[in-house]
Parts: C-alpha cells; sequence; structure tokens
C-alpha cells in the first residue's frame, strides 16, 4: 500500500513541475498576437506580470522599467542588443489600473492587460505566469536567464550581462 501512495504521489509531483515549466515559444507567440511589430532576434526579452493592488510586485515593475530605460539599446554578452521589454498586468479593475499606471509614470514600451485577472481564458494564465507573479529574462535562444528578481537584484544583474 504505501508503494503505491509513493509510486502515485511521484506521478502528481511529476505533472505539477512539469505543467510550471515556462514555456518561451508560447510566450513570445502570445506576445507576438498582441504586438506584431516587435522583433525578438538578438534581444533580451523581458517580462514582468504585476498587479495594481500588490505593491511589491509594482516596485519590481518600476525598477525593470527603470532599468529597461537605461539598457534599452547596450550591448550584452553573447551578442545581444538591446532589451525588449512586455508589461503584463493581471488587473481586472480598469480604473484601478488606469490610477496606477499615472500615479507609477509608467511608460511602457509593450503593455498587456486584458482584465480578467486570475481566471482560466486568461492570456497570462495560458502563459504559465499565473498565479504567481513572476519577472522573467530570456536570451535570444529562449533560454531562461533570470526570474523572479527582486527590487535590489534587478539593476545588478541586469548590469552584470553588459558587455565591457
Amino acid at each position: 500500500m504505501f508503494k503505491i501512495v509513493l509510486i502515485s504521489l511521484f506521478i502528481v509531483l511529476f505533472f505539477n513541475i512539469k505543467a510550471q515549466t515556462i514555456n518561451y515559444s508560447y510566450i513570445q507567440k502570445e506576445i507576438k498576437s498582441t504586438f506584431p511589430e516587435i522583433d525578438f532576434s538578438n534581444k533580451l526579452l523581458v517580462v514582468s506580470v504585476w498587479n495594481s493592488a500588490e505593491s511589491i510586485s509594482r516596485e519590481i515593475n518600476k525598477e525593470i522599467n527603470r532599468t529597461y530605460d537605461l539598457y534599452k539599446a547596450a550591448k550584452f554578452k553573447g551578442g545581444l542588443k538591446g532589451i525588449v521589454f512586455v508589461s503584463i498586468s493581471s488587473d481586472s479593475n480598469e480604473m484601478q489600473y488606469s490610477i496606477c499606471m499615472k500615479k507609477d509614470a509608467n511608460n511602457y514600451q509593450y503593455s498587456i492587460c486584458d482584465f480578467k485577472s486570475f481566471s482560466q481564458n486568461s492570456k497570462l494564465y495560458n502563459m504559465g505566469l499565473i498565479p504567481t507573479f513572476n519577472n522573467l529574462t530570456f536570451n535570444n535562444n529562449g533560454e531562461l536567464i533570470y526570474q523572479n528578481l527582486h527590487v535590489d537584484q534587478i539593476f545588478k544583474s541586469f548590469n552584470a550581462l553588459l558587455t565591457r
């Protein structure tokens, strides 16, 4: 009996871990469907998922935006030139989102908010970025470089990727 329970537990854990894998191709495809003009080639892709009601995710998002402004055309290790920054809000309240955008002086190049929040139909949910708030950085090969950087790590992390 113990063996059956143990095997069942491993199977459940395996599928849980597999389900939480971040799929770069899917994320890129969904972003491209909203912004067909984006050119991902030879650039870092930075995706920030945030919510106006979450102060920590807002702070992280603001810091990524500041870092993007500094490094958007920088040369990074591996021959990468620049950053594509996509801000994704999981807000369900359009008014609260608008107030937050003005208050935080967010001026994103690419911003997505479908106002479905955590629903199963949301693009965010399907991208594997919800229910947790994430910030992800991919290289041009789709390899995850950074995930869930804290506010104090963002600038240092991108600075470390610069060519000298």
